[in-house]
């Protein structure tokens, strides 16, 4: 379009110029030796553009003469390229469709690998892995990493195989280094995310974390909760270390997004404790109980209780008294004072229509403090016959852990593990669906162990992945 204005811009000139030079006296003399040739002004100037615009002609007709080998050249190129293209695009349809004979084929026939190197080692790679060469895939991932335009590719091919063979340290550094690259690519944030938080480098992943809300990949809903989890499990890591200090700052960070979050709470109680603050430790089991009860929280209250002997859970019932731990300790507490009758009465709502095993067991209990042999060994058959006792469940993959973890050790997902009591369906209407966990006992609870699991006695680190070596 532009052309054609400019065009008729200059035709328009020209036609201007024609018509004010034919209005013009005068004429134009050119002397060849004796000869002498007069013309119009206007002729003249036509006769000019004419021989300029033959030259120009010429000198272009010239230049496609001496360019007609180079021409002829890049034709073939582009032709070879364009079918190179084509090829490569079937090898990859063909990848999809798990079509490896037809992909190799298309390989052979691009034959332009070196013309393009993203989709030809791409297309390598892929057909390697399609026939289960993981070693060629490798190398071809590899070899994409000497060019700034396919490094990025390569790196990620390479995170993926390590990935799959369980190199997680492999793992870490083909994302470090594609987070030098491209550090606003939602997966290699995401990645390295998952990869702290399975190596325990808690600090490390709440700074990633951070990165992630300032590049709009998470909520901040979302983001405040993973720093309490990673707060939380940093307290753990700190009290399991010695460091009751700096426990109970990153314990009361995790509490002040989480209020409910157990392993804070039992984090922060301990640090407390140790530090002989018993009623400051009492307070935070007890928020901790209103949010949400949990056996673990019982196991500890007593220690820092401000109330001893049979009444050393008083305070702690009345935070949340419908709650089935709650209902299951006042229970325990009821019998162990000798008001048997009582605690059968308050054990009712547990037993009816499905038993859950703990409540049986206690009352298998209070039946043996009666006396009742035949009754203990009825309900602690029903104990064993019961729905299991309440376990740690992976919401991805509904896989069970032993205690608490930010990561299921199973599949490895972030904060996915919550308490549940996978065989209880309770359908009553005071009692929580998630009510119950570990069985009170009647009888004299045993010297406490300790609250929290052994870990390793060491710091998060806090470095720059390491680099490709």
């Amino acid at each position: 379009m532009i052309r054609l204005v400019w065009l008729f811009l200059v035709v328009a000139g020209i036609a201007v110029a024609a018509a004010l030079l034919s209005g013009q006296p005068g004429a134009v003399s050119i002397r060849l030796g004796q000869t002498i040739v007069e013309m119009h002004p206007a002729v003249a100037a036509g006769l000019g553009i004419a021989a300029v615009a033959l030259l120009m002609a010429g000198w272009r007709l010239l230049g496609l003469l001496l360019d007609w080998p180079f021409a002829m050249s890049r034709y073939r190129r582009d032709r070879r390229r364009r079918r190179t293209y084509l090829a490569l695009a079937k090898g990859m349809v063909a990848v999809a469709a798990g079509d490896a004979r037809e992909a190799r084929q298309q390989q052979r026939r691009a034959r332009a690998g070196e013309d393009e190197p993203l989709l030809g080692q791409l297309l390598s790679a892929q057909i390697a892995q399609l026939d289960g060469d993981e070693d060629g895939a490798a190398r071809s991932y590899a070899d994409m990493l000497g060019r700034p335009e396919t490094e990025f590719l390569g790196l990620r091919g390479l995170f993926v195989q390590a990935l799959r063979r369980g190199d997680m340290e492999g793992a870490r550094r083909f994302a470090g280094r594609a987070y030098r690259l491209r550090p606003q690519t939602p997966w290699v944030v995401t990645a390295l995310f998952d990869l702290g938080a399975r190596a325990g480098q808690w600090h490390a992943a709440a700074k990633l974390v951070d990165h992630q809300v300032k590049q709009k990949l998470l909520t901040s809903d979302v983001a405040k909760r993973r720093k309490a989890v990673l707060a939380a499990a940093e307290a753990r890591d700190l009290i399991a270390a010695g460091k009751d200090d700096a426990a109970l700052e990153k314990a009361n960070e995790a509490l002040r997004t989480a209020p409910g979050l157990m392993p804070a709470a039992l984090a922060g109680a301990e640090a407390l404790r140790r530090r002989a603050r018993p009623k400051k430790a009492a307070a935070l089991l007890e928020r901790a109980w209103s949010e949400a009860p949990h056996p673990d929280i019982a196991a500890a209250y007593p220690a820092v209780s401000p109330l001893k002997g049979e009444r050393r859970f008083e305070r702690l019932i009345a935070l949340n008294p419908s709650h089935g731990e709650s209902r299951l300790l006042s229970a325990a507490e009821t019998a162990a004072q000798g008001r048997l009758r009582e605690a059968e009465a308050m054990l009712q709502p547990l037993l009816a229509p499905h038993p859950l095993a703990r409540a049986s067991r206690l009352m298998a209990d209070i039946a043996l403090a009666r006396g009742d042999r035949a009754a203990a060994d009825l309900w602690a058959e029903r104990a064993l016959q019961a729905p299991p006792m309440g376990r740690w469940t992976c919401g991805a993959c509904q896989g069970e852990a032993a205690g608490w973890s930010p990561v299921c050790p199973k599949c490895g997902a972030f904060d996915t593990l919550s308490w549940r009591d996978p065989g209880a369906v309770l359908e009553i209407a005071a009692l929580p669906g998630e009510a119950v966990s570990e069985l009170y006992r009647l009888t004299p609870p045993p010297p406490r162990a300790e609250m929290l699991p052994a870990l390793p006695d060491v710091e998060p680190p806090e470095e720059e992945p390491a680099k490709e070596g």
